[in-house]
């Protein structure tokens, strides 16, 4: 009889045990809001302060004239060969880089459900996880291929101004063609290494199902589908257009008259750069002076009514208008790479390359605001604004997403730490362990 009872109170005592283990463990795990610690305030002071900074530039930009003085004296910079190169470079890189992003969170969302069904054991998935190594061989190559027929396109094409002239710059193509190549090189790295880390870091580890990474992948997903969707109905809705075409008929003037005679003889694709229609009975010319100052409208004033004004200048799609940025936005998406690639080390601290790169992308981030205003395709008002928005909106996609899968996910909320994720239903014994593992090694 003692020793019956000897053996339930040792299995009371082990199960006590795996129970706090459990517990302990969870108690590790603060992959979404944490207690505050120094890692944090390392990552959310610079942030803060540049969202701050931003609210306040939104403000003194209210007033048109403030909006004006900042895009006049940033694009000076227009007048140096490195200002040429680094605007026209981040006016390109802008276009591509969300794209690299989003192939990196589509491959993790690919890994995450195929590992889920392997563990499983449903056997299908296993044998078609070809079709995982399928998508890393064919973003690869479409990425590449896109982007080195877009660079190319954009030597070759036949502008405003004619061939080899960059309509924006009314110079030389050759400053974004160059910054084209640097973009397809860097962009094209930040592919690979993402795919490497998505399937040698978290793939064949316990991270990409522990850690609940395919949320994080659709939480950023649907932040920007979301961002994209606002942001283009706001183009259009705003129609506001560049201080390009505020200010085309100072920059027509200095044009060289090869450049004038090839804009006043040929068609413009539809798109009309400065003010003021063609004669009647011409097709080509107009467009060519600067906009009235009665038709020059602050950030916050629709300029919509004017889109139906012949002579204002216009633009075939709304996502070729300024307000807001779509380039800080698409900027503001490459940050989100830190969500998936942070993990802290064993003293509950960020390593030191996460806030390498965290560095890097503050600098990218700030360079792509400035030189969007120095080339004169975005106001200070628009970027500002995009920064605010941006924020916004991952703010709210992050309650909305914590919202709506809390039950699937178990999460607690207590008054110390928030939303934590339970430990991943895979590991029961070591020997189903070892059996996991053997099983996931074989498909790599």
């Amino acid at each position: 009889m003692n020793t019956i009872k000897f053996k339930i109170t040792n299995k009371i005592k082990n199960k006590i045990k795996i129970i706090n283990n459990q517990e302990a463990n969870l108690k590790k795990q603060k992959d979404f809001f944490t207690k505050k610690k120094t890692s944090f305030w390392f990552f959310f002071i610079p942030i803060l302060i540049i969202v701050l900074a931003n609210i306040g530039l939104l403000i003194a930009t209210s007033w048109y004239s403030i909006d004006f003085k900042i895009a006049e004296v940033i694009s000076k910079g227009l007048s140096t060969e490195f200002g040429k190169y680094w605007s026209r470079g981040y006016g390109y890189s802008g276009n591509t880089e969300l794209i690299a992003v989003m192939m990196i969170y589509i491959a993790l969302l690919f890994e995450s459900i195929f590992l889920k069904k392997i563990a499983q054991k449903k056997l299908w998935w296993k044998e078609n996880y070809w079709i995982v190594n399928i998508y890393y061989l064919a973003a690869i190559i479409g990425f590449l291929a896109f982007s080195i027929s877009r660079v190319t396109w954009i030597a070759l094409r036949n502008g405003t101004f004619g061939p080899g002239i960059d309509t924006a710059l009314l110079d030389s193509i050759k400053y974004r063609v160059t910054g084209g190549i640097i973009a397809v090189i860097y962009q094209t790295i930040i592919l690979g290494f993402g795919f490497y880390y998505v399937r040698y870091k978290l793939a064949k580890t316990n991270r990409l199902l522990t850690e609940h990474l395919w949320f994080k992948s659709a939480k950023v997903l649907t932040f920007f589908v979301f961002g994209y969707i606002i942001v283009l109905i706001l183009k259009g809705t705003m129609n506001r257009v560049y201080y390009f075409n505020t200010i085309f008929g100072d920059l027509f003037e200095k044009a060289p008259d090869k450049l004038k005679n090839y804009y006043e003889t040929h068609p413009h694709s539809g798109i009309g750069l400065g003010y003021g229609a063609p004669p009647p009975g011409k097709l080509v010319g107009g467009f060519n002076n600067n906009i009235p100052p009665e038709l020059q409208y602050p950030w916050w004033k629709s300029s919509l009514p004017l889109r139906y004004d012949p002579n204002m200048p216009h633009y075939k799609n709304p996502w070729q208008l300024a307000f807001p940025s779509g380039h800080m936005n698409a900027t503001c998406g490459v940050g989100s790479l830190l969500y998936i690639f942070y993990k802290k080390n064993n003293k509950g601290k960020a390593n030191w390359w996460i806030k390498t790169f965290f560095i890097i992308w503050i600098i990218h981030f700030l360079s792509m605001n400035f030189a969007l205003v120095m080339e004169r395709m975005h106001w200070m008002s628009d970027t500002a604004f995009t920064i605010i928005l941006t924020s916004i909106i991952a703010i709210i996609v992050n309650f909305v997403m914590n919202k709506l899968f809390a039950k699937k996910l178990n999460l607690l909320k207590t008054n110390k730490q928030e939303l934590l994720p339970t430990p991943a239903p895979l590991i029961s014994s070591p020997k189903k362990v070892n059996i996991i593992k053997n099983e996931k090694y074989k498909l790599f």
